[in-house]
């Protein structure tokens, strides 16, 4: 199929879906503003994926037409097959096959290049707004901060949110995904108390629905689609049912409607005609869809309901259930005897090349795949070994091809290659502990699993019988205990490691996932809540979506997995600064938790406030958290102030506690002022020969 054909094609289909969402808007005028921006979303989503499957993903051809009439009456009207001078076939094409259209040319590089336009454009708009936002000064009206706390509140929004100001916006806006924040014009401060309480429960409405990301979603695929009508007549409807949705959230918190339409009024009023970033922004009023939004706030009979994640997943399986025919199915003709003929011999062709290494090959390794698939399903094993050697040659999924090997030598008795091939497939990524795995290696007559989960156990108990006190071997070991299943083993190999090291945060949550597999889920919940408070890096996306914690998914869990996130230590951009403001809150927010206000100090010593932070680190090292870690920030401090003995002092202590002092200290910009110190350079030295020694051992 030429690109021109191909293009036409997947307009055809976006055009299908996206008119399908459009007669369902027309049709939903009674419903919530809620699911009509749901269909909306679904529907961007959905000509979106009909558009990526049809351009590269599989394409069924479904024979309903009848023959053409016309077709070409012999193989060598459009390719031949001509013999080489080793015996092996080469299909090449036929040098009176008609020319492409003009046409494919340039038409998809020209919808390429407009749609690179208006994403760029929305490029610009979110760095820009970064940019603002970066500069924008942190509000610290205690009567605003506690006005707009409550509003979270009251909405159930459980995120950390900046509450900022600029000159540069004119118009209340909602910015950020992972640092959120709500950008007020400055002169909005000037506003009646009442006025602003809406303005925080409108913008954090759309922080608790998620808009800021449907929103560049939705705006990026109405770009992508430029050259279609409905795409913009679907973008402007949703926007519009958007800000309709956060004005039903406003009211169902318990505003009144005509307060909150004077209100809403009074903002347009003062605004000026245009909004520079209104292509990526969440704004809370604009005059474009003004009279729509007050119209529907004063009717008092309008349905105000939210979306159910029940209705989601209803409105991802309907999509699903048209995309998915509509994407890959492709009404063909009825081949003609002489094309049935044709395809017969290409598949020959292509057997022929899978056995010999011929010439003649796929155009991709994904195709060499398939071949092998193909040939195993139907019992040539060698022909599917051969066309999987040549998907790993191309480096297509070369695992899951070696995985298909051995399975092809195992069912033919090879036991020594079907073993081979598993052996390499594990070291190129493969899970020994898949199920898959264990059945090619019995059906070999040799269990590689039974052999490593022998290792592992032998393993622990050399480890209890030396009485070792390395708790990073009782890690390792427990680990690989925890891989295979070996759960009594792993617990107590991962209790002793946290013996050892109290703060060994990962061996918190792997005792944790093996306490949950077990079925012990009280504990394992206080297991988890002690990884998160002894250090555990993990953020919430890592435990609800990690499968050993299955068992334990509830409201505990995700009390916890927000906990996890509240003391997390991330800062993107370096902006040390601006953090200082969100540790600070996390530190009244969980004011007994010690790494809250580790978390509180390290930011102020990056931040620039050294002398706040030595006295933070003094409170951590009195609440027993991490010593050596907290002594060797507490150095850090002193030297960025200009405190040459303390600063020393506290790295020799750190040093004693068994902080590696030398292999952090050797790139830590902040003891620049202490590193020519003789004692310091020593350790750094020594840090750099172990280096080193650890590089040429793994070398060799």
């Amino acid at each position: 199929m030429d690109t021109t054909t191909m293009l036409l094609l997947i307009v055809a289909r976006v055009t299908v879906v996206a008119l399908i969402g459009r007669l369902l808007l027309a049709a939903m005028t009674r419903a919530a503003a809620s699911t009509r921006y749901l269909v909306a979303v679904t529907t961007f989503c959905s000509m979106l994926a009909v558009a990526l499957i049809s351009a590269g993903g599989p394409q069924w051809p479904l024979a309903l037409l009848p023959p053409n009439p016309k077709s070409a009456p012999a193989i060598t009207t459009a390719e031949a097959i001509e013999p080489e001078s080793d015996g092996s076939l080469t299909v090449v094409a036929n040098p009176i096959a008609p020319a492409a259209p003009a046409a494919e040319d340039w038409l998809l590089p020209a919808v390429l290049a407009v749609a690179a336009v208006f994403i760029a454009r929305i490029a610009f708009g979110v760095i820009a707004i970064r940019r603002i936002t970066r500069r924008a000064r942190e509000i610290d009206d205690d009567a605003l901060v506690r006005d707009f706390d409550v509003a979270g509140e009251r909405l159930g929004v459980t995120r950390m949110v900046r509450l900022l100001a600029s000159e540069r916006v004119t118009v209340p806006l909602v910015w950020g995904i992972t640092r959120p924040a709500l950008l007020l014009p400055a002169n909005a401060l000037e506003w009646s108390r009442d006025r602003l309480r809406v303005v925080f429960l409108h913008e954090l409405a759309h922080l608790r629905r998620g808009d800021a990301i449907t929103l560049l979603l939705t705006r990026t695929i109405a770009a992508l689609f430029w050259f279609h009508p409905l795409a913009w007549s679907l973008d402007r409807a949703a926007r519009r049912d958007c800000e309709q949705a956060c004005d039903d959230l406003v009211l169902a918190s318990g505003t009144r409607a005509s307060d909150y339409a004077d209100h809403l009024l009074g903002i347009a009023r003062s605004l000026p005609a245009h909004d520079p970033f209104g292509a990526v922004t969440l704004a809370m009023s604009r005059r474009s869809q003004l009279e729509g939004r007050l119209l529907s706030i004063l009717q008092p009979d309008a349905r105000r309901g939210g979306v159910s994640r029940r209705a989601v997943a209803i409105a991802t399986a309907v999509a699903a259930l048209l995309v998915l025919p509509l994407a890959t199915i492709r009404l063909t003709a009825q081949p003609a005897p002489v094309e049935k003929q044709q395809t017969e011999v290409r598949h020959a062709v292509e057997r022929h090349a899978a056995e010999s290494q011929a010439e003649v090959r796929p155009e991709s390794g994904q195709q060499w795949f398939e071949y092998g698939k193909e040939a195993f399903n139907h019992e040539d094993y060698d022909v599917s070994i051969a066309a999987y050697r040549k998907a790993i040659e191309l480096d297509y999924r070369p695992a899951a091809a070696m995985v298909n090997i051995a399975a092809a030598y195992a069912v033919q008795d090879d036991h020594d290659s079907a073993m081979h091939w598993l052996e390499k497939a594990v070291d190129n990524g493969f899970d020994s502990a898949d199920p898959r795995f264990a059945r090619i290696a019995n059906r070999s007559g040799d269990s590689r699993t039974e052999v490593r989960q022998r290792r592992a156990i032998e393993q622990y108990e050399a480890l209890r019988a030396e009485g070792s006190r390395k708790s990073e071997d009782w890690y390792e070991a427990g680990k690989e205990l925890l891989r295979r299943r070996d759960l009594p083993r792993a617990i107590a190999a991962f209790t002793e490691t946290i013996r050892l090291d109290p703060f060994a945060g990962s061996a918190w949550y792997n005792l944790a996932c093996a306490q949950a597999l077990s079925g012990d889920r009280t504990r394992a919940l206080d297991t988890l809540e002690q990884a998160i408070l002894h250090n555990f890096g993990g953020d919430s996306d890592k435990l609800l979506g990690d499968p050993d914690l299955a068992s334990i998914r509830g409201q505990r869990l995700n009390e916890i997995a927000r906990l996890a996130d509240d003391l997390s230590l991330s800062n993107e951009g370096d902006d040390w600064k601006s953090a200082i403001v969100h540790y600070d809150r996390m530190t009244r927010q969980h004011s007994n938790i010690a790494r809250a206000w580790f978390n509180y100090g390290f930011v102020l010593v990056e931040g620039g406030q050294p002398r706040t932070g030595v006295d933070v680190f003094t409170r951590v090292l009195n609440m027993g958290y991490r010593p050596g870690t907290v002594m060797y920030n507490l150095g850090c401090a002193h030297a960025l102030l200009g405190e040459r003995q303390a600063a020393l002092g506290w790295l020799m202590k750190a040093s004693n506690a068994g902080f590696d002092v030398g292999g952090y200290a050797k790139d830590d910009k902040d003891l620049r002022s202490v590193r020519d110190d003789p004692w310091l350079a020593e350790r750094i030295a020594e840090a750099r020969q172990k280096h080193e020694q650890k590089q040429e051992s793994r070398d060799k």
